[in-house]
């Protein structure tokens, strides 16, 4: 059996041919009335958008902050967009980023990605990376931070 981190990323590249076939077989079939609501939708604009979730991280507490959450992975139009929920302190503002490594006392390493903050529960941050490369760079971990005085309040692993 492979280590966890090479099953998730083979799983995230088996999702990502999954679409890119899908989106090849959309492309050039003649039967246009499959199309979703969505893809006639993306007719109408400019330029065509393709977008999809890949994976759900979830953020457990740390310190008994209380705080737990999810982070939602997907990709449109090249880039990863990470969508962020919390629960357990709705009116702290919280500070979040991608760090080499996982959650486990002291396997944190370098910074990697900045993350939009946290405001009512929610941030939504668009990475200028693809999914692919994104994906290169496992084991990666999300660490949500309150503060000044920055605290952990909460870790999410990707694998």
């Amino acid at each position: 059996m492979l280590p966890p981190s090479k099953n998730v990323i083979k799983f995230f590249l088996a999702s990502i041919t999954v679409v890119f076939v899908y989106v090849l077989f959309q492309k050039f079939s003649p039967i246009n009335n499959l199309r979703s609501n969505s893809d006639q939708q993306s007719k109408i604009s400019a330029s065509k958008q393709t977008s999809y979730q890949i994976a759900q991280i979830v953020l457990k507490q740390k310190n008994s902050s209380g705080i737990r959450g999810t982070a939602n992975l997907s990709e449109k139009n090249g880039k990863v967009i990470v969508d962020i929920q919390t629960s357990g302190d709705k009116d702290a503002t919280l500070s979040a980023h991608f760090r080499k490594g996982i959650c486990k006392a002291g396997l944190m390493k370098e910074f990697k990605f900045a993350l939009k903050p946290i405001i009512n529960g929610k941030s939504t941050t668009i990475l200028d990376i693809t999914m692919e490369n994104f994906i290169k760079e496992f084991p990666l971990l999300i660490m949500v931070h309150k503060g000044p005085p920055y605290v952990k309040v909460a870790c999410g692993d990707t694998e």
